[in-house]
């Protein structure tokens, strides 16, 4: 799923009637808060039945105002991983328009959403991770495995880094993948 088209997505699930009337009917259980430089919600028993509409959890449809895009399950995740070596995610990253949030898998694993002018990526960080003082995300990619992936994740990682949605179509001496 492209930057723009998982906030696209977002627009016609939320609308949906069969999404507003699950959304109603899940019995909310409480997500136990994490220590984090930032939002960051335990998925639960509830949340497993958002599968269905390819979330990880339910979001609210009703919410005036909300994330340009959920948790989404079928959305490709760039591997990342926690540590003191990469720029810590602080103040100063959110005051610049960047949105962080934080969904915690019941296997253990983290998905890390990142949000910046309607541009969305989310990234995938291994079981057994968290935050400590002054850590930061380090995004892990094997280019040769995956080449087109990759490109289409580095597209998504520089309109996130810009605020802006990338452009549709190749420019000069380009092409689409």
């Amino acid at each position: 799923m492209r930057t723009k088209d998982g906030a696209r997505a977002w627009q016609v699930l939320r609308r949906l009637p069969a999404y507003r009337q699950a959304w109603r009917r899940r019995v909310p259980q409480p997500g136990l808060p994490e220590r984090a430089p930032f939002a960051v919600r335990l998925q639960t028993a509830a949340d497993l039945a958002a599968a269905r509409f390819s979330l990880h959890a339910w979001e609210d449809p009703f919410a005036e105002e909300g994330p340009a895009s959920p948790f989404w399950s079928v959305a490709p995740m760039l591997p990342a991983a926690v540590g003191p070596r990469a720029a810590p995610i602080d103040g100063a990253a959110v005051a610049d328009g960047l949105s962080v949030a934080g969904l915690r898998l019941i296997d253990g694993s983290l998905v890390l959403k990142l949000e910046c002018g309607g541009a969305a990526l989310q990234l995938s960080i291994e079981p057994g991770s968290g935050f400590g003082p002054g850590d930061g995300v380090l995004a892990q990619h094997d280019l040769l495995a995956d080449p087109r992936a990759f490109l289409a994740l580095l597209r998504d990682a520089r309109a996130l880094a810009v605020g802006k949605p990338p452009r549709r179509g190749g420019g000069r001496g380009t092409r689409n993948c």
